[in-house]
């Protein structure tokens, strides 16, 4: 199934992903999604906003006067670390984006299980040789030796 972000690939008992490269996409751990996730858990909460002035550009919770970053524009030896408008719109919104890449990430982790216990089913059903309702029965019995297999 082809998209704009890469191609699934069925493998008779499950699948490959590969980005628009062809490069084979391997899922994100679980123990460095939880890094991550604690990461943004003690951050300071979003969202932020920031200032540029004539003397520096800075980095704040909005609606509050916290700091989080100030980048000075004019000390000669600073002056190349200079965060640009892209820059900013980044930093302005990373603490957000995280907190929706999170959710997100926890939604697609939930589809994806059900969906793969649909493929799944689905191979079994061709492998049982189904073409109709009649096999049914088959095809769920070689879904659960596949499941037993798998946790062996």
């Amino acid at each position: 199934m082809p998209s704009a972000a890469g191609r699934i690939t069925t493998t008779g008992r499950g699948c490959s992903v590969t980005d628009t490269e062809g490069d084979n996409i391997e899922p994100m751990p679980d123990d460095h999604f939880a890094e991550i996730e604690a990461r943004h858990a003690v951050a300071t909460d979003g969202p932020y906003v920031s200032y540029n002035t004539e003397d520096a550009w800075s980095l704040h919770v909005k609606g509050f006067p916290f700091q989080i970053l100030k980048a000075p524009k004019r000390h000669p030896t600073l002056a190349e670390y200079w965060p640009d408008q892209t820059d900013s719109e980044f930093l302005t919104h990373s603490w957000a984006d995280m907190r929706d890449m999170i959710a997100e990430r926890k939604r697609l982790l939930i589809e994806n299980a059900e969906l793969s216990e649909r493929a799944t089913l689905l191979s079994a059903m061709e492998a049982a040789g189904v073409d109709n309702w009649e096999g049914m029965s088959v095809a769920y019995e070689i879904q659960d030796q596949w499941r037993e297999e798998d946790h062996a």
